[in-house]
């Protein structure tokens, strides 16, 4: 932080607006109106340089935090096709601004480590989770050694990866003050993200039934592609949201609204029907709001009792008024469930192209770009490469036994930090960090940029938590 500015009025009243849940909801409703109405170009420089500001002006990156975990939500479906699977940096104007942001995030994330480093030298400690994080990301790196596909393409999608994975842990590990009780402000985050998610949903399924409406459309989450992610990705950020909700309905005031609000991400969840994400999210839901019941009190669960029989009244009221729809839906759903034949045995295909990858390359895998996925972004200079659609077939044919020894290892780091730190609130972040994994179990989200700097992000959350002796 540049010192000499840090008694500065306006600085101070600046810093003391982005260190409070006023600059979350400013910071959301911004996200999802520029994912609406196409304003990407404008909001990402101002959030690449809200990160500056804070590398170079604020004490805390505290508010980096919240643009991490759902800034790049602001990517509307104008300016990327995932429908017809083309990138936004086809687009030459958002490819420019998205550099320059980016440079100026880096330039800010550089900036902040290294003054952190210099300054909090004396009382550094090697990270927990480093060794592991570091051991992933070398065999990105080496993966594909000493085969024929080992390219410069590669090596760059494997330096992408590794800046994604360590750069949030170090930046946010580093430059916040953990000293300091975050909980409020990190869980509200999360769960803004998900209301962020939540309502780009319903503005997709509206624009798709009414404003733009096409003709084979229903109300069918294969048709609610963001510009940002498509159905599998978007449901694991609504499941990833919804542990956060409870942290609030459990320890905070206003209980009636928080669970009021989480019902908006279930119901989103629902309408974009994921297959995965809807049953790990919904079943986490459900034992959540369980485990709250029974550990509330007399007035609490009155509470609960009482708004959870209402939205049911209310649910079960348009039901009766809106049956034809209901009925269909249903049954739509069910069908997601059990006629998904093409993708599943497309799935299956994969799995087995992968494990023959490793199987003839098992010590250092194939790289990243012999996937048979017909999925690709299609612009010039893309490295963004297809997926096996498992983390662990993905892990064993891109890096080999490598890769999979050091992802056992970092597992193995991660439960470690679990166990030693468990609370509520790291039960909490383990929950939404469990969504992602068993997302990953076949969309492979963890190998997207975005999911895995918030994965790196959560990862520091929990680690830097402080263990108690509260049951979870």
């Amino acid at each position: 932080m540049i010192t000499c500015w840090q008694n500065n009025k306006i600085v101070a009243a600046i810093n003391k607006f982005l260190n409070s849940i006023y600059y979350l909801i400013a910071l959301a409703v911004t996200t999802v109106l520029a994912a609406i109405f196409g304003l990407e170009f404008i909001v990402m420089p101002i959030y690449a340089l809200l990160v500056l500001w804070n590398a170079l002006l604020n004490k805390d990156m505290l508010p980096a935090f919240p643009i991490a975990m759902f800034g790049f939500m602001i990517i509307s479906n104008k300016t990327s096709d995932t429908t017809h699977n083309i990138s936004s940096l086809s687009n030459k104007t958002f490819a420019i601004t998205f550099y320059i942001s980016l440079g100026l995030v880096v330039a800010g994330i550089i900036t902040r480590v290294i003054y952190d480093i210099i300054k909090k030298r004396k009382e550094l400690k090697i990270p927990q989770l480093l060794i592991g994080l570091s051991a992933i990301v070398l065999t990105f790196i080496i993966g594909g050694l000493f085969t024929e596909y080992k390219s410069g393409q590669e090596t760059a999608y494997a330096l992408l990866l590794t800046f994604s994975f360590i750069a949030p842990y170090l930046y946010f590990y580093l430059s916040i003050d953990w000293k300091e009780d975050h909980k409020d402000y990190i869980f509200f985050t999360l769960m803004m993200m998900g209301m962020v998610v939540a309502f780009e949903v319903f503005y997709r399924a509206i624009d798709l039934k009414w404003i733009h409406p096409i003709t084979e459309y229903t109300i069918d989450g294969d048709f609610i592609k963001l510009g940002w992610g498509v159905k599998p990705e978007i449901g694991t950020m609504l499941a990833m949201s919804i542990p956060s909700f409870f942290y609030f309905i459990n320890r905070k005031q206003y209980k009636y609204l928080y669970l009021s609000l989480s019902f908006i991400v279930v119901f989103a969840l629902i309408l974009l029907r994921a297959r995965w994400p809807l049953a790990f999210g919904l079943i986490t839901y459900i034992a959540l709001l369980i485990h709250t019941f029974i550990k509330a009190n007399k007035k609490d669960r009155t509470i609960i009792g009482t708004i959870v029989g209402a939205i049911l009244l209310v649910g079960i009221v348009l039901m009766i008024i809106f049956r034809k729809e209901v009925t269909e839906f249903f049954k739509t759903t069910i069908e997601q469930f059990t006629t998904h034949k093409d993708s599943d045995e497309e799935r299956w295909n994969l799995y087995k192209a992968g494990w023959n990858h490793f199987i003839n390359n098992p010590v250092f895998g194939v790289g990243w770009y012999q996937c048979p996925s017909n999925v690709v972004y299609s612009f010039e200079n893309n490295i963004i490469p297809p997926r096996y659609h498992d983390t662990f077939i993905q892990i064993l044919a891109c890096t080999g036994v490598i890769g999979m020894l050091a992802y056992g290892y970092h597992r193995y780091e991660t439960i470690r930090v679990f166990i030693k730190k468990r609370s509520y609130e790291t039960v909490i972040i383990g929950l939404s960090i469990l969504m992602l994994l068993l997302g990953s179990l076949l969309d492979t989200h963890l190998f997207n940029i975005a999911c895995t700097i918030q994965y790196s992000t959560l990862l520091v959350v929990m680690e830097k938590s402080k263990s108690n002796k509260v049951s979870a």
